[in-house]
């Protein structure tokens, strides 16, 4: 992974006042990030037959997360819009190609099985999945996609260059400052998982791949979540309300600019640094001599510490305590390669859905400031998520999705390229942030 060092940064800062570091990611508390006054909701339904065995199961998680998605966007304003709209609509292909989109009273429709197999003389059209249909023009809308989100390669390709698009777009107004550089703008991609009952057909995405078959028991769905992240992310919490468990549902987002995209930071209440004696915690510090102060993009998403003057100790330790994951699986891992780090060593780590944990250890460079950054590898953590629901075509199975894992790694890949090529660094749902004058 191509980065540049926190440290450089530092080091930058100390001769040249005024000079920031970042610590990249959005926190959902940056002040200079206000909610959007209007915007348009739009939901996509996947009208192909695929979906009809989620509708067809009685009293299903599916039931329950269409209920739960109505009250939510059904109302106007929603998601904490001074004004909204939300617009509801089937979406498919025929033949290839695909149809306007058919729009829907409400979103409860999408519980009925008739939407994903049209009976005679049923006002929808049969249609088979046209998923990058749910991507709207508009820079600022949020759009969103309920699907078993199995497409084919060419449909895979046909997301990426339809979602790619939208997330370098700003859902912000411009600022009326001449040349000012818009850093804080771009969209988030939510995938969320879902595991819910299921009594209906499976069927390839390729002819030929496998014989269709009819299942009976959990089966995944999937909702896609394209627009302004502090949107994204309220819908997000207001799902975490129908206390799923770790086992019935995960998330992964995606962002073109690695600062706006939602990111775990330091919980400071349960991080320790040792030798205790020697670290206090600060508000700023001083670059020294009339440089000024060192500016912090926003001082929360730090751990900001002193070394206290007669501290003799040349290494400091630091215990970070991580906050609970919503939507981080069942996983739980030690493996110490998912972190990049730098500045500092691993010494233990832990991370899932609750518990986490990661242990650093570093030298005290005496009259400095210490910079250490650690980063979960987004690439490496959506392998450890999604592998268990992805299908081997070989050996179908009713309870994974197949081309999942081609789908997730496609979009990881897409955004890091444009993430690096243009911040010089990757979007990570977790970073630990650390500056230390000593």
């Amino acid at each position: 992974m191509f980065k540049v060092p926190l440290l450089t940064f530092v080091v930058v800062g100390l001769s040249a006042c005024g000079t920031g570091i970042d610590c990249y990611g959005f926190s959902g508390a940056q002040s200079n990030l206000q909610s959007l006054p209007s915007g348009s909701i739009n939901v996509s339904i996947d009208g192909s037959g695929s979906m009809k065995g989620f509708a067809a199961a009685q009293n299903s998680t599916y039931h329950r997360v269409i209920e739960e998605l109505d009250s939510i966007l059904g109302v106007t304003p929603a998601l904490n819009m001074s004004d909204s709209k939300t617009n509801v609509s089937r979406i498919g292909a025929s033949q290839g190609k695909p149809v306007k989109p058919f729009k829907l009273g409400s979103l409860m429709a999408a519980r009925r099985v008739e939407v994903y197999e049209p009976r005679e003389n049923s006002p929808y059209p049969n249609v088979s999945s046209s998923i990058h249909q749910f991507v709207s023009k508009e820079s600022g809308s949020l759009d969103i996609l309920i699907s078993d989100l199995e497409p084919d390669d060419s449909s895979i390709k046909q997301l990426l260059t339809a979602v790619m698009s939208k997330l370098k777009k700003n859902p912000n107004k411009q600022s009326w400052l001449s040349g000012r550089k818009q850093r804080l703008v771009g969209n988030q991609l939510t995938l969320i998982g879902i595991k819910s009952q299921f009594d209906g057909g499976v069927f390839p995405t390729v002819s030929g791949t496998f014989s269709s078959f009819p299942y009976k028991g959990l089966r995944p769905f999937y909702i896609l979540v394209l627009g302004p992240v502090q949107q994204s992310e309220l819908l997000v919490q207001r799902l975490s309300s129908l206390d799923l468990t770790s086992e019935q549902w995960q998330i992964s987002r995606f962002a073109a600019n690695p600062a706006y995209g939602k990111t775990i930071f330091v919980d400071k209440p349960r991080t320790s640094v040792q030798p205790k004696q020697c670290f206090f915690p600060s508000f700023s510090i001083s670059k020294g001599g009339f440089s000024g102060k060192l500016q912090f993009d926003d001082s929360n998403k730090w751990l900001i510490m002193r070394k206290a003057n007669r501290c003799q100790s040349t290494q400091l330790q630091i215990t970070f305590g991580l906050p609970e994951f919503e939507g981080f699986g069942p996983v739980v891992t030690s493996n110490k390669n998912i972190l990049n780090v730098n500045n500092a060593r691993i010494a233990d780590m832990k991370l899932s859905a609750n518990q986490s944990s990661v242990k650093l250890e570093s030298s005290i460079v005496p009259g400095s400031i210490n910079g250490i950054e650690a980063s979960v590898k987004a690439d490496q953590l959506d392998r450890l998520q999604w592998l268990d629901w992805n299908m081997d075509p070989s050996s179908p199975i009713g309870t994974k999705t197949q081309r999942l894992l081609r789908l997730v790694n496609s979009l990881r890949s897409e955004t890091d390229l444009y993430s690096t090529k243009n911040f010089n660094q990757r979007y990570s749902p977790t970073r630990l942030c650390v500056a230390i004058k000593s």
